[in-house]
C-alpha cells in the first residue's frame, strides 16, 4: 500500500472529525437561536471559525497527498479529487477511501442542513424585532380629530432619547 494512501486515509479520518465537531456546533448553535442566548451564539460562532480553519488545513493536506500519490505512482495528472484518484487504486483501498468519502458527504449535507434551519430560525427572530421596533417607533400614535386638527395635537411616540 502507498504511503501518500495511508496518510490520505488518516488525514480523512480526521477531517470527518472535524466536520462532526462542526455538525454538533450547529446543533448547539440551534439552540442557542431559541433560547435567545446572543452571547453564546457568538462563541460557538468564533469556535466554528476554528474548526474552518483545520478544514481548510486538512483540503490543503488532502491535495498534498494526492501530488504525493501522483509522483509514487508516476501519473502524469495529479488526481483532482477523490473520486478520480479512485481509478487508481486497488479495489480492497476503493473500499475503504470511497467509504470515508461518503461518511464526509453524509456529514457536510447534515451541516449543510443544520445551517439551512439557523438561518430560517435567525431570519425569523430578526423579522420578530423588526416588527416590534416598528411597533414601538411608530411616527404617528393617531389623531383622534381628523386630518384637519391641529400639528400640536399629534403625538410621537419615540423608543430612544436622541439626546444621550
Amino acid at each position: 500500500m502507498s504511503k501518500a494512501i495511508i496518510q490520505l486515509k488518516e488525514a480523512l479520518r480526521q477531517e470527518q472529525q472535524i466536520y462532526q465537531g462542526v455538525l454538533e456546533l450547529a446543533d448547539q448553535k440551534t439552540l442557542m437561536v431559541v433560547r435567545n442566548k446572543v452571547k453564546e451564539l457568538e462563541k460557538l460562532t468564533l469556535k466554528e471559525q476554528q474548526f474552518i480553519r483545520e478544514i481548510s488545513r486538512f483540503e490543503q493536506i488532502r491535495q498534498s497527498l494526492l501530488g504525493h500519490f501522483a509522483k509514487e505512482k508516476e501519473l502524469a495528472e495529479v488526481p483532482q479529487n477523490l473520486s478520480a484518484l479512485l481509478s487508481f487504486l486497488p479495489e480492497n483501498e476503493v473500499e475503504e477511501i470511497e467509504s470515508l468519502r461518503q461518511q464526509l458527504v453524509v456529514t457536510i449535507q447534515e451541516i449543510s442542513e443544520k445551517n439551512r434551519l439557523n438561518e430560517t430560525l435567525i431570519n425569523q427572530s430578526l423579522d420578530f424585532i423588526q416588527v416590534n421596533l416598528e411597533a414601538l417607533t411608530q411616527l404617528e400614535t393617531g389623531n383622534p380629530y381628523g386630518e384637519k386638527a391641529d400639528a400640536k395635537n399629534k403625538q410621537t411616540r419615540q423608543i430612544f432619547d436622541a439626546k444621550y
